[in-house]
């Protein structure tokens, strides 16, 4: 046991590694975002400063009772399969799909049960980001119901 916090070291340096993780992260964000105009600008350095302050508290305040041996679970083999699944869909199928299968996933694999309400609170999840993309940004995402809706 480190004698900081009462956290066990590898869950400590777990810890330290995702806070330098993020941290190059959001400075390579904050970098990249300088060559653009104020406007285009805006929305990456938000990201890059909210990620940066999640560093900063990483580093100074990591999880009291990390247990670094729950991290290499079933649970994170399941996501990063969810994950390369709906990226495939996108590719695939098209957005519309790839998302509704994401959040499903993610949800299913949080404990939420399978259900009509967690179908149609992902479909309505799905629905919001198809008309902000389409509707406000003017970027109409790919798939069977996006692309013709906001073409």
């Amino acid at each position: 046991m480190s004698r900081h916090l009462g956290i066990s070291a590898p869950a400590r340096g777990f810890d330290l590694a995702l806070a330098l993780l993020c941290g190059g992260l959001a400075v390579a964000v904050l970098i990249v975002s300088r060559g653009y105009p104020e406007s285009a600008a805006a929305l990456p350095e938000i990201i890059g400063y909210l990620l940066l302050a999640c560093a900063v508290a990483l580093g100074c305040f990591p999880g009291k009772r990390a247990d670094f041996e729950a991290v290499r679970g079933a649970r994170l083999v399941m996501t990063l399969v969810l994950v390369i699944a709906a990226v495939a869909l996108i590719e695939w199928v098209g957005a519309d799909i790839g998302l509704w299968v994401l959040f499903v996933g993610c949800a299913w694999i949080m404990g939420y049960p399978l259900g009509g309400r967690l179908l149609v609170m992902a479909l309505a999840l799905v629905a919001l980001i198809g008309a902000v993309f389409g509707g406000l940004l003017g970027v109409a995402l790919p798939g069977p119901i996006f692309g013709p809706l906001f073409a």
